[in-house]
């Protein structure tokens, strides 16, 4: 798995599931978590969602910290991967 989609992965786990790493770590207490059904259903709508739209959202440039890369959107809002400055898709500036 690409190293991007590995950090959307866990950007949504640590959002959505209150989970720190996806990373296997050899311990119950750390491997294992209590989610609720509906936080589940999130992050699996969030990762489909940035799934749908990934292919289809223009390369976009961060007002924060002015990359023009790693932007992700769901259905809250749009989140830069580098700065994880968060706003709505208006802001974030189209680049030809």
């Amino acid at each position: 798995m690409r190293k991007e989609y590995m950090r959307i992965l866990e950007w949504i786990a640590k959002r959505d599931l209150g989970i720190e790493t996806l990373k296997a770590r050899r311990s119950d207490e750390l491997d294992y978590h209590d989610c609720a059904v509906w936080q589940i259903r999130r992050a699996l709508e969030n990762a489909f969602f940035w799934g749908m739209i990934h292919d289809h959202v223009p390369l976009l440039r961060c007002p924060a910290c002015g990359r023009e890369h790693d932007i992700w959107c769901d259905r809250r809002g749009t989140i830069c991967g580098t700065c994880f400055y968060a706003a709505p898709l208006s802001e974030f500036e189209a680049t030809p």
